[in-house]
């Protein structure tokens, strides 16, 4: 339980505060504009300069480590560019300690901002117990593209049902308390039964410290809407590596023989003091949204989305039990994000570059802009690991402070990881290829009075890598 309150207890506002003013408010002080010196040298400079490619320091998340629910299930919006085909990936040549942990590789995503896509890193991934990858897949539709979201499913599943899309959601909170503060609320549902849909009312759930649960949602699909039946996850901390996404001045994936090995990782501090739903495209992003015109597009905190009424986004709500005791923890949250929204408090860095030269003026010059003024900082070492947004493999442990180690991957383990995310890549292959023939075929469930329809996709049996064993997830 330390373990994740160490996590979860990163940056809030008067901690920002303290560390960015000093101890009692006694480290304020006003001052001349200093020069700005050069961007310290990168602890790993060959991973972010290799072949014209740019970490990013804001951007989605990865589907395989996080995707907000959603109790209506809708299409992703339909972009005017065709996406390349996937590039190559090298699995890093460490990862962390886990269960089942295996590499799941990565996948292109549609920037709003830039108006083009961007790589979304693959990633170290601990399986969820009983759970399989169904990645996802560009789809070639009306006037564009659209991309047609991954999900975890029950590993025992071969035929995947095409349901009609469910009545629109009657969830609108618990009818009763909570039996005690350790509860959390699971939304209800549509679950189909025979020739039509019945109401799964929500229910009352005991929390795990060092558990998610992920309530059952439905996935839009071409062909019609998938059940997901809820299943527990880890909590963050546990789930693997997260790396960041990256953008390519070059097209060097059309190189022969290139491939693109992710080197920088998400800070596990920007997973809570700026992490966002995108609800147009249903997922998290991290780093710096926080301006108004994000609010505009849809860019949600994640503590104020609400999958459905008076619902708290899952991972909030796992966030919120683990801080119980703390009864300011949640406003101290909330006003962080409105005074970074104001240009009050200091915001991440929105790209590398600025990165490297925010830490380097908080932990050589010991100063930091906020509000147009210079301020004088008592814990630069401190204050500069909360607005890491990204760091490199070598020192994400320390950015992180987790207890959760990093081991080598053996050149054998190597050759099993790149089996791996090249049988992931067929599944979402054989995806795109089952859910296009049904709609062209005339058999997809994409209307209320349509009969749901069963296709078999073949989803292969991984292998586990050493040291890998079988966990139960908590009962219900």
């Amino acid at each position: 339980m330390k373990q994740s309150l160490s996590f979860w207890a990163a940056a809030t506002l008067g901690l920002a505060l303290c560390l960015a003013l000093g101890r009692d408010g006694q480290g304020l002080r006003s001052q001349p504009p200093t020069p700005v010196p050069p961007a310290p040298t990168d602890p790993n400079p060959q991973a972010p300069n290799q072949d014209a490619i740019e970490p990013q320091t804001r951007g989605p998340i990865h589907e395989a480590f996080a995707r907000p629910i959603d109790v209506n299930p809708q299409p992703n919006p339909i972009v005017p560019k065709q996406p390349s085909d996937p590039i190559e990936e090298t699995p890093p040549d460490q990862k962390p300690e886990g269960n089942n942990v295996i590499w799941i590789p990565g996948y292109w995503a549609w920037d709003d901002d830039a108006a083009d896509f961007l790589w979304v890193s693959g990633l170290w991934r601990d399986v969820p117990p009983g759970q399989q990858w169904l990645p996802g897949y560009w789809n070639q539709a009306e006037g564009g593209w659209q991309w047609v979201s991954g999900y975890w499913t029950d590993e025992t599943q071969q035929d995947v049902q095409y349901l009609p899309p469910p009545p629109p959601s009657i969830e609108t909170g618990p009818s009763a308390p909570a039996p005690d503060d350790t509860s959390i609320y699971v939304p209800g549902c549509w679950a189909y039964r025979e020739t039509r849909y019945l109401w799964r009312p929500g229910f009352w759930l005991a929390s795990r410290p060092d558990w998610v649960y992920t309530p059952a949602c439905y996935n839009w699909t071409p062909a019609g809407c998938v059940f997901v039946e809820g299943f527990w996850d880890y909590a963050l901390p546990r789930r693997g590596l997260l790396f960041c996404p990256v953008r390519f001045t070059q097209a060097v994936w059309q190189r022969p023989g290139w491939s693109y090995q992710p080197s920088y990782c998400v800070s596990e501090p920007a997973l809570q003091t700026a992490l966002f739903v995108q609800t147009a495209h249903r997922r998290y992003h991290f780093g710096d949204y926080f301006a108004p015109e994000y609010t505009r597009n849809g860019y949600v905190p994640w503590f104020d989305y609400r999958p459905a009424r008076n619902v708290p986004e899952p991972l909030f709500a796992h966030a919120r039990y683990l801080h119980r005791e703390d009864r300011q923890w949640g406003k101290e949250l909330h006003d962080l994000y409105v005074e970074r929204g104001r240009g009050h408090a200091l915001r991440p860095p929105t790209t590398f570059a600025q990165q490297n030269t925010l830490i380097q003026n908080i932990t050589v010059n010991k100063t930091v802009r906020i509000d147009n003024r210079t301020l004088r900082v008592s814990h630069p070492e401190e204050l500069a690991r909360h607005v890491t947004v990204v760091a490199p493999l070598s020192r994400i442990q320390q950015i992180n402070q987790t207890k959760v180690r990093l081991q080598p991957v053996t050149r054998t383990n190597l050759t099993v990881e790149h089996k791996t995310a090249a049988q992931i890549r067929s599944v979402a292959l054989q995806r795109r290829q089952v859910e296009t023939r049904m709609v062209t075929k005339g058999e997809a469930a994409v209307r209320p009075t349509d009969r749901p329809r069963t296709a078999k996709i073949e989803t292969p049996r991984l292998a586990r890598p050493a040291g890998a064993v079988r966990v139960a997830a908590p009962a219900r």
